[in-house]
């Protein structure tokens, strides 16, 4: 019986690690989510787009530790969604277009194989009517300043969501973080 006791406080000891680590992630991405506004603000594009490569790691480490790929305890993962109240349909569980974005060399070595054209355009944050005769296919890293979005290679990532998913879950992992780890109802 003492076994069961010890493992489940391991187990909570865990989670209670892994609210810390999401809370902190949020943290970043909330910094990176101010930082694209103020880039955005002083038209400083260098800082503009390395605050978005900043947003899309940490929401990236945040969905790998809500939905890991083969965690070795599936369980405790979802026990760690059921604490900080994340349903299965987040925003924050779609990692394809942030893989994409991290992957930027192998969208180049496609686009490179199977463009007509090869007009390159990259790190755009003008309204995409300046595009408009522009084929899809040779925009890469863009933002849709009207509806505030990430953009690469013709798929949208609304930050929005993201951002409101974000403030949420930070506020919910603070709280648990205030939780003791430990049963406080068995002494």
């Amino acid at each position: 019986m003492r076994g069961d006791g010890v493992s489940q406080s391991k187990s909570r000891a865990l989670i209670h690690q892994l609210q810390r680590e999401v809370e902190q992630q949020c943290q970043f991405a909330m910094i990176a989510l101010q930082d694209i506004e103020a880039a955005r603000e002083t038209d400083d594009g260098l800082f503009f787009w390395y605050s978005v490569q900043n947003l899309l790691t940490a929401v990236g480490r945040i969905s790998r530790i809500l939905w890991p790929e083969s965690p070795e305890e599936p369980d405790l993962r979802a026990e760690l969604r059921e604490s900080l109240e994340v349903p299965d349909d987040s925003p924050l569980r779609a990692r394809g277009f942030i893989e994409r974005f991290e992957r930027f060399d192998d969208v180049i070595e496609t686009w490179h194989t199977h463009s007509e054209s090869r007009r390159f355009f990259d790190l755009y944050t003008e309204p995409l009517d300046v595009l408009g005769a522009t084929d899809p296919g040779d925009r890469f890293r863009g933002y849709d300043t009207e509806n505030r979005a990430i953009l690469l290679h013709g798929e949208k990532y609304p930050t929005d969501p993201i951002s409101t998913a974000v403030e949420e879950l930070a506020n919910r992992a603070r709280a648990e973080i205030g939780k003791p780890d430990f049963d406080t109802d068995s002494r």
